[in-house]
């Protein structure tokens, strides 16, 4: 695609989430409870993790129970989708998908899509709702009810929730048989992804499409996170240790893989570049699209699951 279309539909939807976001009620900050969060050694997870109970409502539909219990009850239950590649599929490999902020549409639609590749190749795709997405968001009306707020505790809580419910799936996955598990995240779920890969030796393999790479120049830059860019400046809160740059990842450089858009207006390319750099020289794709549209290329896509199929 072209700079005059993509660059474009980038914006509407930065502005359309910008607008969405002006309605949320000013929660307390709590930013002492989240400063204490961040700092604890359980931030990130732990090595040891316990099988959850995994449930199947349907052919292809599981929920489990997160380990980790926020205080909105719809958001405790785990939900996602197993796509299987076949008879046999619990001794097959796996990849887990997980989708972007406020992504819902992508997750029941493009996401489905990315699973279907992966099951052609031999490859099962299980897809899993985030904290404060799909079916998980608080209902309530005085409830948190995003992702991104101004109650710095409750974004924190929902990093650390994502990372122990990832980190759960993949013990399943494993305890029934996946000899491999590798992720695929896009945006923000690209962000948890690469947290994760860089404390947890659980994954194989993983593949990043457009991860948000820089926390700190997201909050400034990107116009719907001004509820957060706000509380961080009132309360001097230092979001730079969730920089995917100042850690290193646990897997060696040919078991990553950036797919990003060269006209990206979420996440510029140049940062993309310098991850890569950063991480010992990751291969990158570099597609002339912008973070929206690439979501929906046919080459992002086939190009990730072929990179899966040579190492899985």
């Amino acid at each position: 695609m072209v700079p005059f279309l993509t660059k474009p539909i980038d914006r509407l939807i930065i502005n359309l989430a910008a607008a969405r976001l002006t309605k949320e009620p000013n929660f307390p900050a709590h930013a002492e409870e989240a400063e204490a969060l961040l700092e604890s050694k359980e931030f990130f997870g732990s090595e040891v993790v316990d099988v959850p109970d995994l449930r199947f409502t349907s052919p292809e539909e599981f929920e489990f129970d997160s380990s980790f219990e926020s205080p909105w009850s719809s958001n405790n239950t785990v939900r996602g989708k197993l796509f299987s590649a076949g008879a046999g599929w619990r001794s097959k490999p796996s990849v887990i998908l997980i989708h972007g902020y406020n992504a819902d549409p992508a997750y029941r639609g493009v996401m489905r899509k990315w699973a279907e590749r992966l099951v052609w190749r031999g490859v099962n795709g299980v897809l899993m709702e985030l904290p404060f997405h799909l079916g998980r968001r608080p209902r309530g009306r005085d409830d948190v009810r995003d992702f991104l707020s101004c109650d710095l505790l409750a974004i924190s809580q929902a990093t650390h929730q994502s990372l122990l419910d990832l980190r759960a799936l993949i013990a399943w996955l494993k305890a029934n048989g996946a000899p491999k598990v590798g992720l695929w995240g896009n945006s923000l779920g690209g962000w948890l992804e690469g947290l994760l890969v860089c404390h947890s030796d659980a994954v194989d393999c993983a593949a990043f499409l457009t991860p948000v790479s820089r926390m700190d120049r997201a909050l400034v830059e990107i116009d719907f996170a001004a509820l957060v860019r706000r509380a961080v400046e009132e309360n001097d809160f230092d979001v730079s240790r969730l920089n995917l740059e100042i850690y290193e990842p646990r897997l060696p450089a040919d078991q990553l893989l950036l797919v990003v858009g060269r006209d990206d207006q979420f996440v510029p390319l140049e940062s993309m570049q310098h991850l890569s750099e950063i991480w010992g020289g990751v291969e990158t794709a570099v597609l002339p699209h912008g973070h929206i549209s690439i979501l929906m290329s046919e080459a992002a896509a086939d190009l990730t699951a072929n990179w899966f199929w040579d190492r899985m």
